[in-house]
């Protein structure tokens, strides 16, 4: 092929690439027009947790000699506080970047870093509840083909729920991982534009974001340093109308709380009934 009709080629390429943006674009702008009253609520979701985030990180920093202490002392501890900031940081930045694919009408995208937040959320409540097995839970996302306790989303859905919140939150990890998959029937709400899928994406994202918060919160809470930051006034006010808002006239809130056994014993904030 000769250098002038490669050129042409790459114009063309060019172009075509240009409208895909607009085209996207235009979405975006649909998705303000038709889901307007759900937008700023997701924005403080995600807004609120970079900013948690950052508190957090300076408490950490500005107590190292502390944490380090602990880290000696009490590994599971340490490990702990690790794990779960780093779930919650990680949840936080993908709920982000489902909120744009979404916002966008790539719906299907969106599905599947939400099912990685899903998933995260349960680690987090494990380790909030569980912390003395911290160690081995590390050990595990290092090398899932250890021998001993396999540390998986099965295992940690088991051992923190029974009865109907098990069957409701297989139901909801069932219907995100059918857009995870490698199977042709992830694409037709991603090429074709769908407000109610935005909207249950929206939902989703939503949720996640309380539970990724609470979570986060029951889990650090049990150190004297952080519980200074994740259970003060700000934090906790905020979680509070958080709730209520995501509630709406409905008055009820989808329900992650960790239901086996005595667990709800162990939450700070909130306690299922």
């Amino acid at each position: 092929m000769k250098f002038q009709d490669m050129a042409k080629d790459v114009r063309y390429y060019y172009k075509e690439y240009s409208n895909t943006h607009q085209v996207y674009l235009i979405r975006k702008l649909k998705t303000i027009e038709n889901l307007i009253h759900e937008i700023p609520i997701i924005e403080e979701c995600i807004g609120f947790q970079f900013w948690l985030d950052e508190q957090i990180a300076v408490i950490i920093n500005s107590n190292e000699d502390r944490f380090r202490k602990i880290h000696v002392e009490s590994p599971n501890i340490a490990k702990q506080i690790v794990i779960g900031f780093s779930l919650y940081r990680r949840n936080h930045q993908y709920l982000y970047s489902a909120y744009e694919l979404a916002y966008a009408g790539l719906c299907e995208p969106s599905y599947n870093i939400l099912r990685t937040v899903h998933e995260s959320i349960l680690a987090l409540w494990y380790i909030a509840i569980h912390p003395d097995e911290s160690t081995d839970v590390l050990e595990y996302m290092y090398n899932n083909k250890r021998k001993g306790r396999q540390y998986s989303h099965g295992y940690f859905l088991q051992s923190l729920y029974i009865g109907e919140m098990e069957k409701s939150l297989k139901s909801q990890y069932s219907e995100l991982s059918v857009k995870a998959h490698s199977n042709i029937f992830g694409m037709k709400n991603t090429e074709q534009y769908s407000v109610e899928q935005i909207k249950d994406c929206f939902w989703f994202i939503k949720t996640l974001s309380f539970y990724n918060m609470i979570s986060n919160i029951e889990n650090l809470a049990q150190n004297s340093d952080l519980n200074k930051v994740v259970l003060g006034y700000d934090v906790v006010s905020f979680v509070e109308r958080l709730k209520n808002e995501i509630a709406g006239q409905s008055k009820t809130i989808p329900d992650y709380f960790p239901n086996k056994g005595n667990l709800r014993e162990k939450f700070y904030l909130y306690r299922p009934i």
